[in-house]
C-alpha cells in the first residue's frame, strides 16, 4: 500500500471519529460548537475533509476501500 493512500485513510478515519464525537456532545453544547465552528480549526478541519475527498477521486478510492485495508 503507498504511503498515500495510508495517509489518506489515516486522516479520514481521524475525521469519521471526530465527527462522532461532535453528534455524541450534549444540546447543551450548541452554543459553544457555533463559536467553534468559526475557529481556524474548524476551517482547518473543512480543508482535509475537502482534500481527502479529492485525493478518493483523483486516484479512484472507495470508502469500501478502507473498510478491506486494500
Amino acid at each position: 500500500m503507498s504511503d498515500l493512500k495510508r495517509f489518506w485513510e489515516a486522516v479520514s478515519e481521524m475525521r469519521s471519529a471526530q465527527k462522532l464525537e461532535w453528534a455524541a456532545l450534549p444540546s447543551n453544547y450548541n452554543r459553544w460548537k457555533r463559536v467553534r465552528q468559526q475557529q481556524a480549526v474548524s476551517r482547518l478541519e473543512a480543508q482535509v475533509d475537502q482534500l481527502a475527498q479529492e485525493l478518493l477521486h483523483k486516484y479512484g478510492w472507495t470508502d469500501d476501500d478502507n473498510l478491506r485495508g486494500a
